[in-house]
């Protein structure tokens, strides 16, 4: 485990901590998630029992209050690679650094709790968090928008000349 400051960029941080891995394999969670022993068994199975030339969708499972929420599937296991990176400051992906690398996508039963949404207070916080980061992300695609168009019009033509237009 290692520290670092948080930067409001959920990929930067999970990205961050693929540097620091040393395993073969690379699993990973929320600190709000929950895998039973069972599934952990099934992790260790999966992991013994392939080359290091896929990656492992898991099963979550949001709980909201108790009550079972939204089912997905979402990668969380995948062999250490440099090519290997996630994307996108909220609700980060690592599925398509996967795909351009090659991996092949297994399907398995394991299951992952997650139980970042069973306080509403916690929930509200988190929405709060994610619209800022999201607006955020807005306003600089808007910006590069605004360049690019700015450089496709000629207006701006020393930049023209930078990017080879």
């Amino acid at each position: 485990m290692s520290y670092h400051p948080w930067k409001g960029d959920f990929s930067y941080s999970r990205n961050t901590s693929l540097e620091k891995a040393t395993s073969d394999w690379i699993l990973w969670t929320d600190a709000d998630d929950i895998i039973t022993e069972d599934n952990c068994e099934k992790v260790r199975e999966v992991k013994d029992g392939y080359d290091l030339n896929c990656c492992f969708s898991f099963i979550i499972k949001n709980s909201l209050d108790g009550i079972l929420g939204t089912v997905f599937n979402q990668i969380r296991m995948f062999p250490r690679d440099q090519r290997i990176r996630f994307r996108n400051k909220v609700h980060e992906q690592v599925l398509p650094s996967l795909q351009e690398v090659g991996y092949k996508t297994h399907f398995t039963d394991i299951m992952v709790l997650h139980t970042g949404y069973s306080d509403p207070e916690v929930v509200k916080r988190k929405q709060t968090r994610n619209m800022q980061i999201l607006k955020g992300q807005m306003v600089k695609a808007v910006e590069m928008l605004d360049q690019a168009m700015e450089i496709r019009l000629g207006r701006k033509p020393e930049l023209s000349e930078r990017v080879g237009i």
